[in-house]
């Protein structure tokens, strides 16, 4: 049986999205392809809702949750997270120039660099270029895992450059934090299009004709975003869409799955049709 068949056949899709967020896709997907889409996210911010006894957080890493009390001696929307996610590593020159990009910028920073993307170095020292953390000791912080939710909340956050993994992508914008897409790998160029084009939530750190990662380029992205008027316009409507998901989640995700539930507990789902 093919997925296809899966999915026209499902009695619904479940979409850890919001559907204001990606309406016309999901009506293409009713419309064109027979899918009964159904979406209930963020689903970390449903968990939220619940009670905290019930409520579960799972962390890949250890947090290191001292990174918070840096960000409380820090100014309001001044500091740019950097994080890639669990997955992504970088290659050695795209951290360095990402590096040397970020000290020539100025700019406050906390950035995870997680243990396993050290490609093959002995510590984070190593990697980044000579001399870096001493240079911006006084306005970074360079930890190896964050958490995340409580970053993305503090008022000292004023972008996030990420890797437009969806999870993150989420969580930024139901933060109203304003994004700076660097994408790698899967879905995350397509993220990168809704953010920049759709929701005009943030910019993309290289343009799209760019073969390489360079340090004046990164510089300039890095102070559009958290400086310019530009970045203030892409705050304004990461700020909106804030809303847009909060809304959601006491209205379409979390109707629709409470009926989730409810049809689950007294059997009314439906079952997939044979295979002819």
């Amino acid at each position: 049986m093919s997925i296809y068949y899966k999915a026209k056949y499902a009695d619904r899709i479940l979409f850890d999205s919001v559907y204001d967020l990606e309406s016309s896709v999901a009506e293409a997907l009713r419309e064109e392809a027979g899918f009964s889409v159904c979406h209930v996210g963020p689903l970390f911010m449903m968990s939220s809702q619940t009670s905290k006894s019930s409520a579960r957080t799972v962390n890949l890493l250890q947090e290191d949750d001292s990174c918070l009390s840096w960000l409380d001696k820090q100014q309001e929307s001044s500091v740019l997270y950097i994080s890639f996610g669990s997955v992504v590593t970088l290659e050695y020159d795209v951290i360095s120039e990402l590096a040397s990009g970020l000290e020539a910028s100025g700019l406050h920073f906390l950035w995870v660099i997680r243990p396993d993307a050290l490609s093959g170095k002995a510590s984070v020292e190593e990697l980044l270029p000579e001399g870096f953390i001493d240079r911006t000791h006084s306005r970074g912080c360079v930890i190896s895992w964050a958490p995340q939710l409580a970053v993305l909340a503090h008022p000292s956050i004023g972008a996030f450059l990420t890797h437009c993994g969806w999870n993150s992508v989420l969580e930024s914008l139901s933060h109203g934090v304003p994004m700076l897409g660097f994408p790698q790998q899967a879905e995350q160029n397509t993220n990168l299009k809704f953010i920049v084009h759709d929701w005009k939530v943030g910019l993309p750190l290289l343009q799209p004709n760019m073969q390489r990662i360079e340090l004046t380029y990164v510089q300039d992205a890095m102070t559009v975003i958290m400086k310019k008027d530009e970045g203030k316009e892409v705050r304004r409507n990461a700020l909106h869409f804030k809303k847009v998901i909060l809304n959601a989640c006491n209205g379409s995700s979390k109707s629709n799955l409470e009926k989730l539930v409810q049809d689950f507990i007294s059997g009314n789902l439906k079952a997939p049709a044979p295979l002819q």
